[in-house]
């Protein structure tokens, strides 16, 4: 992943924060992660799999 990142920051939309201050910008940057890994998910295992993987 962190060959991924280092070739295009962009990836993540991680090229500039919204938020001042370290504790904004950890937020934020966990939100631009969450993101990231529920696309990559999306990508992998389509939304119908991933419905189902969710307990009920």
């Amino acid at each position: 992943m962190r060959d991924r990142l280092s070739n295009d920051p962009a990836l993540m939309g991680a090229t500039h924060f919204r938020m001042r201050r370290l504790k904004n910008v950890r937020s934020e940057m966990a939100f631009h992660v969450l993101a990231y890994n529920i696309k990559r998910m999306i990508a992998l295992i389509e939304v119908r799999g991933l419905l189902t993987a969710i307990p009920t």
